[in-house]
């Protein structure tokens, strides 16, 4: 199963580096690019919410190159792709892949992927050894973890695209096995030096809060806060500007692999034929902000009624944050499922702990099956029938809110028996 998914890899990453406009990566490249020019890392996407817009999925590429626009020439990317999204990524990002910049292009991304895939494998070997107690629990695990995570089709997705999904696996597992020794400071540390890249991952420091790990989530807070300034003292407050100016001019967060409630809900309200409201309206974001905010809530008020030993902690930690914060994010992307991993493996052990342990297995089969399928990325506007954006369009939503679902009704259960050395 390995050999056949390394190959299925090694193929898929052959495709991507011979387009490099059709992955993510390129955007990060270009804006390293762009930061070796004395030029800004960010540039604005011309209107693309209305037919007739410039970058409108309907435009011809000559109707492209007559951008009539308000962008400022500076946030303005032109050359042979004008609406290529932008790098979403906050300017510390960048740092990352500023000295891959010397290498040609093509290197660059084997570089870049070669890594995706270590950190992945890495994350199952760090996550299975913290579980398993002997050698052939180990061996075995491993093996299997990798295998799964390899076989599901958003891990796929994130090798193809270069996206970071993999790559924050391990720090996540590090913070995980760190908070469960009583180690807050250092799993404050990882948990802010990974939400110090992807913001989005925030949301784990109120959790850290309500369960009253306060020295983590104030060494969190600091690891952000550092980051942040560091960004600044290397790239300046302009990008930071630039950077808040992009994120506010999203309008592709109905895209099908987006599966927040912001996804959702924009689906719902200009994913139909007969809509006239275009991405990213008002109403969709006062929505998405509504619903994110009460899953939160909700998140934070069960991992305050749950709190027990600075172990089961962590573990309701990881297993009803993740899923939240993906949820609850504006751009709750698929390809970052492959973090995941952690809190499926921390339910699925847990779940050996109930009375009768088979259901919630098999409801723990569901968010797996659902993710696992080959979907691809669709156009954002497009409208559609309600069978597509409340079917195969939303499946990563109903699988996430499926796993967080889970995860909340099985630490609501008392369990029959404590078994700290069984096997993931």
């Amino acid at each position: 199963m390995l050999a056949w998914l390394g190959h299925i890899h090694f193929a898929t990453a052959q495709r991507a580096a011979a387009l490099p406009d059709s992955t993510d990566f390129y955007k990060f490249f270009l804006s390293a690019q762009r930061v070796n020019n004395g030029q800004s890392m960010y540039w604005l996407v011309p209107p693309r919410a209305h037919p007739g817009d410039p970058c409108h999925p309907s435009s011809t590429a000559a109707d492209r190159q007559h951008l009539d626009t308000q962008v400022p020439s500076g946030l303005l990317l032109g050359g042979d792709d004008p609406c290529l999204g932008p790098n979403l990524n906050p300017p510390i990002f960048t740092a990352l892949t500023l000295p891959l910049t010397h290498l040609p292009y093509e290197q660059a991304w084997w570089a870049w992927s070669a890594a995706s895939i270590a950190a992945g494998i890495l994350g199952v070997v760090l996550l299975v050894c913290a579980l398993a107690t002997d050698t052939r629990q180990r061996t075995v695990g491993c093996l299997a973890g990798c295998a799964a995570l390899f076989l599901c089709y958003p891990t796929l997705a994130n090798a193809s695209l270069g996206q970071v999904g993999t790559l924050l696996l391990p720090p996540l597992v590090l913070a995980w096995r760190a908070l469960r020794r009583r180690d807050e400071l250092w799993g404050g540390v990882w948990l802010g030096l990974v939400a110090g890249f992807k913001p989005f991952l925030l949301i784990l420091l109120p959790a850290l809060w309500v369960q009253q790990r306060r020295r983590a989530c104030m060494a969190a807070a600091a690891t952000v806060a550092g980051m942040g300034l560091l960004g600044w003292a290397l790239f300046g407050s302009d990008m930071h500007r630039h950077y808040l100016l992009v994120a506010a001019d999203v309008t592709w967060s109905g895209t099908n692999w987006n599966a927040s409630w912001a996804g959702v809900i924009e689906r719902i309200l200009s994913g139909q034929a007969d809509s006239v409201l275009p991405q990213g309206s008002a109403l969709a974001r006062a929505w998405a902000s509504g619903l994110s905010l009460l899953t939160v809530a909700l998140v934070c008020w069960r991992l305050r009624q749950a709190r027990h030993s600075p172990r089961e902690d962590a573990d309701a930690l990881m297993a009803l944050g993740l899923p939240a914060s993906l949820l609850a994010s504006p751009l709750g992307w698929s390809y970052y499922f492959p973090m995941l991993a952690l809190p499926w493996i921390l339910l699925w052990r847990h779940s050996a702990q109930m009375p009768t342990p088979r259901p919630w297995r098999m409801g723990l089969l569901l968010p797996l099956t659902l993710s696992a399928p080959t979907i691809a990325i669709q156009a954002s506007p497009r409208p559609e029938t309600p069978s597509v954006w409340w079917g195969v369009d939303s499946i990563y939503f109903y699988a996430l809110v499926c796993l967080l679902g889970l995860g909340i009704a099985l630490l609501q259960m008392k369990p029959e028996r404590r078994n700290e050395q069984g096997a993931p």
